[in-house]
């Protein structure tokens, strides 16, 4: 007889060990349902004989028809408040009865649906209490991409989808609940340690981490969130802070073969004929792409980013999943509606879709690096179009470290607070001056040289874009706040937002805004731009108020500009070094040539009233300047 590889062992043992529980869970959750549940129960003779007959074709059903009732009723779980996942189980219940007539018995479709309410919560419980999820520390996958390979139609796609969020978000719930307490967490990570063979000494991550890896294995739309919250990290606890800023760079990158495969798919030559020189394997992967050292014929050192394959299918599904939800759960509720969850969802799907288009990311690079030409310290990586297509681009190798990383650039004898007036100084041209920003500076996307001290901008996939008018707004908004102006703020506020429900107390807006913002002013510490800021969003939206789409995302990035500025530097700030740094650049920015350009483009039709009204508009600006 052949024997048997030790390997081969110990893949039949992690396959068997989880069937025979999930048996096990099959049987006690069936046994107690009909303990629990009148007129459910085991008839005829032999019935624990019967029992373990039925708990077997259970665990049979729950492994193939369960899975095919949710990728068919589960988009009904917004609508249902829930219930659909009640009426899978009950389905079951009652296919049972049918199979086993004589043996097992379902009297009432009423009780029936409080059986599938029962078996279903018990089931969850004691697959979690026996262990088998897998041990967490084995993390998160890059969040099933590959799943979606095979299915071609969207709304079917989008239903597996759903199926797969849905049973992640259950089993890290469950995870949750049962591991508050000592005694039943203990008995799980015993029975873990068994199933999944884990390494002896290994331990149960925290809170944090379990966030992490449930946001990896949910996949790339729920990473971009993750890493939009981590953005905020003044407003975290520290250990969900540094677990969040992980999903920057700690997802796993896809095989090499099928990196070669894009590349060919892409450009119609395998990587080796179109660079000198190219890694297969990558040393960077993010939720939608990887990134691959390579060096061109010149010799120039390159980095090639390759889109995740099907990357786009699985977020179009994730995307369709949240804004069905958001609709439906805005129906229902006024506090919904408010916050106009549907309208910040289709924000940031359009935003998370533009991303997925490398062709833009090559054009925003080539604008912004324009913009940037002239700034001390400051870089972009340039793009080499013939290298580059809508699923893959190439561009300038760039070294550096995070802009956060204060240690190694202490380390490097550089000078932080050059490094934080220059961040300062180019988001600032960025934002009210040029009006084309960088719309997601976390400082995973700036980095710092070492050897050299200048500011890379990099990830420019995300941009964002305001008007003249707008950008005079955002600029009003930043001097009153420096000046500590409570009435200013209101008045930039309310002038920068529009009504989404009904009208609008004028007198109570500004009422309570002098009531909760003046106290951000008050007294003679620094004024924290996205405290106060923080502070006038949530009266906005009290208030039936919101910005548009293009300020909102200006103003979020003001606020990443304030908190990388202060990380390198204590002592810089938005509004104290940011708002004179604005006032030189808009006097050289805003001339009476350029306030002409804007009219024309703006009022073409009215072109000879708006040139005999321009030197008004000059001398307005120039005074507005002065104060």
């Amino acid at each position: 007889m052949p024997k048997v590889s030790s390997r081969a062992r110990v893949n039949l043992h992690f396959r068997v060990r989880p069937l025979l529980l999930r048996f096990l869970v099959s049987a006690v959750s069936l046994a107690l349902t009909a303990i629990i549940v009148p007129h459910i129960f085991f008839a005829g003779d032999y019935r624990i004989l019967s029992w373990l007959l039925i708990s077997a074709v259970f665990g049979l059903l729950n492994a193939f028809l369960k899975p095919l009732l949710q990728i068919i009723m589960l988009p009904l779980i917004f609508v249902s408040y829930g219930l659909v996942v009640v009426l899978i189980n009950t389905v079951l219940l009652w296919a049972l009865a049918w199979i086993f007539t004589e043996r097992f018995q379902v009297q009432h479709i009423l009780w029936a649906l409080v059986g599938g309410l029962v078996c279903g919560m018990l089931e969850g419980l004691l697959q979690n209490l026996f262990g088998l999820t897998p041990g967490l520390r084995r993390g998160g996958s890059a969040g099933g991409i590959d799943a979606m390979r095979r299915s071609s139609l969207d709304k079917f796609r989008e239903n597996l989808r759903l199926q797969q969020v849905y049973n992640t978000l259950l089993r890290y719930g469950y995870d949750g609940v049962l591991n508050q307490s000592a005694f039943v967490g203990g008995f799980r990570h015993a029975l873990q340690s068994w199933v999944w063979r884990m390494p002896k000494g290994w331990e149960e991550p925290g809170t944090a981490v379990k966030l992490r890896l449930m946001l990896e294995e949910l996949g790339p739309t729920y990473v971009k969130i993750g890493q939009i919250v981590s953005s905020q990290a003044s407003v975290l606890p520290i250990d969900w802070a540094t677990e969040l800023s992980r999903l920057q760079d700690a997802v796993p990158p896809f095989p090499s073969d099928q990196v070669r495969e894009r590349i060919i798919e892409e450009l119609g030559a395998p990587p080796e004929e179109l660079y000198a020189s190219f890694e297969p394997q990558a040393f960077a992967a993010a939720s939608t792409a990887q990134v691959h050292r390579a060096v061109l014929h010149d010799g120039t050192a390159v980095a090639v980013k390759v889109q995740r394959p099907n990357i786009s299918k699985m977020i179009r599904a994730d995307l369709g999943i949240m804004q069905n939800a958001a609709r439906v759960v805005s129906t229902r509720s006024e506090s919904v509606r408010a916050l106009d969850l549907v309208g910040m969802l289709e924000q940031f799907s359009s935003g998370v879709l533009e991303e997925l288009d490398y062709r833009g990311e090559a054009y925003n690079a080539l604008r912004l690096a324009e913009n940037m030409a002239n700034l001390p310290g400051v870089h972009v990586p340039a793009v080499y179009a013939e290298l580059s297509t809508s699923a893959m681009i190439t561009q300038e190798f760039v070294r550096g470290v995070k802009v956060s990383d204060v240690e190694a650039i202490e380390k490097a004898g550089l000078d932080r607070e050059e490094i934080a007036r220059n961040a300062l100084r180019a988001l600032i041209k960025q934002l009210p001056v040029d009006g084309f920003f960088h719309a997601d500076p976390h400082p995973g996307n700036l980095l710092v040289n070492l050897d050299t001290g200048v500011l890379t901008f990099i990830d420019l996939g995300m941009m964002g874009e305001i008007d003249m008018q707008q950008r005079l707004r955002l600029a009003q908004l930043m001097l009153v706040m420096q000046q500590r102006s409570v009435d200013g703020m209101a008045n930039a506020l309310r002038g920068m937002s529009t009504p989404f429900r009904g009208d609008v107390d004028e007198k109570g807006f500004r009422r309570d805004f002098a009531r909760h913002v003046g106290r951000y002013m008050s007294g003679g510490g620094a004024v924290s731009f996205g405290q106060v800021a923080g502070e006038g969003f949530e009266l906005l939206r009290a208030h039936g108020l919101r910005l548009d789409a293009g300020m909102t995302l200006a103003v979020k990035a003001l606020v990443q500009t304030e908190s990388v500025a202060h990380a390198l530097s204590t002592d810089s700030g938005l509004l104290s070094e940011g708002v004179p740094m604005l006032l030189d650049m808009a006097r050289e920015a805003i001339t009476g040539e350029k306030i002409i350009d804007e009219a024309k483009k703006q009022l073409m039709g009215v072109a000879g009233q708006v040139v005999e009204r321009i030197p008004t508009l000059t001398e307005a600006t120039t005074k507005w300047l002065d104060q």
